[in-house]
C-alpha cells in the first residue's frame, strides 16, 4: 500500500474558512468580522484576567496557593488545563467548524454505509493543544507579564486583528470512521502529537486515513 501524504490543515481549509469568515458560507448563519474577533478577544481576556489575578497575591505564598488550579510542574493536567482547553481550545470562535463547514472527510469516511452511525467529527488539532498553543502565544507577546492589562489589551488586540483570521483551522474537524478514530488514539499514533506533526496531518499519514473533499 502507498504511504499515505495528505497536505497540511492549513492549505486543505482554506477555501472554506476563508468563505466562512467573510460570512458567506451556505447555510451558516452570517458571523461578522467583528463578532469574530470580538469573541476571541474575550476569551483571551479571560484567560488574562486570571493570570493577572494571581500577581494579586503575596509573591511567597503565590506559588502554593494558586497550585490549586495552575498546573504544578510534574503534573500531567490541572483544573486549569481543562478550563484553558473549552475556554480557547474548543470555545474559542464563535462557530463550530464542522467537518462539513471545513469540507473534510477521510475517504473511508465518504464511501462508509450509514455514515451517522458509523463515522465521527476528529478535532484534527485537538481542544488541549490547541488551548496551549493559543495561551502560550500570549504569554509570548506580553513576555509572560500580565501584571499591565493595558499592555495586554494591545497584544490581544494584535491577535484578533492580525493572527486569528489565519489560524482558524485550529478549531477544524474532520469526518472519519469510528475505526480511524479507534485507530488515532492508539500508543503508536498519539506519539505524533507536536503542533508541526498534527498541523500537517503526521498523525492521519501514520494512521492511513486519507483526507478528502467531505462529500
Amino acid at each position: 500500500m502507498e504511504p499515505i501524504k495528505n497536505d497540511n490543515i492549513e492549505k486543505l481549509t482554506k477555501k472554506n474558512l476563508s468563505q466562512i469568515w467573510q460570512g458567506n458560507f451556505p447555510r451558516l448563519r452570517k458571523i461578522s468580522e467583528k463578532q469574530f474577533r470580538y469573541h476571541f478577544g474575550l476569551k483571551l481576556y479571560q484567560y488574562a484576567a486570571g493570570r493577572h489575578y494571581d500577581l494579586l497575591i503575596d509573591k511567597e505564598e503565590r506559588n502554593e496557593i494558586t497550585s490549586v488550579y495552575r498546573q504544578v510542574k510534574g503534573e500531567k493536567s490541572s483544573k486549569e488545563k481543562q478550563f484553558q482547553r473549552l475556554l480557547l481550545g474548543y470555545n474559542g470562535i464563535p462557530v463550530y467548524l464542522s467537518a462539513y463547514r471545513c469540507g473534510l472527510s477521510s475517504k473511508e469516511a465518504n464511501s462508509i454505509e450509514n455514515q451517522q452511525k458509523n463515522t465521527t467529527h476528529d478535532h484534527i488539532i485537538g481542544v488541549t493543544l490547541a488551548g496551549r498553543y493559543i495561551s502560550e502565544n500570549l504569554d509570548k507577546r506580553v513576555e509572560d507579564n500580565y501584571k499591565d492589562m493595558k499592555f495586554v489589551e494591545t497584544k490581544i488586540n494584535e491577535m484578533t486583528k492580525n493572527w486569528l483570521k489565519d489560524h482558524l483551522w485550529l478549531w477544524a474537524t474532520c469526518r472519519i470512521t469510528k475505526k480511524e478514530h479507534r485507530d488515532l488514539s492508539s500508543k503508536d499514533i498519539k506519539q505524533y502529537s507536536t503542533m508541526k506533526q498534527k498541523k500537517n496531518l503526521i498523525h492521519y499519514n501514520k494512521a492511513k486515513i486519507e483526507v478528502e473533499v467531505y462529500r
